[in-house]
């Protein structure tokens, strides 16, 4: 991967990136992935670079760690985008949040005590789905896993973390 490569069409970057990913993290990305699961990937990513530099390797003579550098980059530009999103989201209406907060809660709580968190957030989803509520399924679900992931739904908003 060259640095023309990231002149093409996005998808076609996108889709370098998550070849990289594959192969050197196993790991790939896309805009349906949690925060979460992003963090992860960065965070894997950040590893290699220091083991990296570690070994006294230096961007401008190591390819891999050239790479490494311009996949970060990426992962941490899909990273604030979805964080972007989580705040788009937050400044919905104040019913939305605390209809979002309660799912969250009820995940969080069902975890603690023992239930399996993809168990929990399906039930919350089987739960909404029957409710008065009316949001997009994947928003709402979006909002959940992401909350679950930060503890809470609007971290220092006045919410508290569960």
């Amino acid at each position: 991967m060259l640095l023309e490569n990231f002149r093409n069409d996005n998808s076609e970057k996108f889709a370098k990136i998550n070849r990289v990913l594959k192969k050197q993290y196993g790991a790939t990305v896309s805009e349906s992935s949690s925060i979460e699961d992003v963090m992860s990937v960065k965070d894997a990513i950040l590893e290699k670079i220091q083991q990296l530099k570690i070994t006294g390797k230096a961007a401008n003579t190591c390819p891999e760690l050239s790479k490494s550098l311009l996949v970060l980059e990426s992962v941490e530009s899909l990273l604030e985008r979805k964080l972007n999103e989580l705040t788009a989201m937050v400044q919905k209406s104040p019913g939305y949040l605390m209809f979002i907060d309660n799912c969250v809660a009820r995940v969080l709580k069902d975890v603690e005590v023992g239930d399996d968190m993809e168990d929990a957030i399906s039930q919350i989803m089987k739960q909404y789905r029957s409710s008065q509520y009316r949001y997009t399924d994947v928003d709402a679900e979006t909002a959940i896993r992401n909350g679950v992931a930060m503890g809470s739904v609007v971290p220092n908003a006045g919410i508290e973390s569960y």
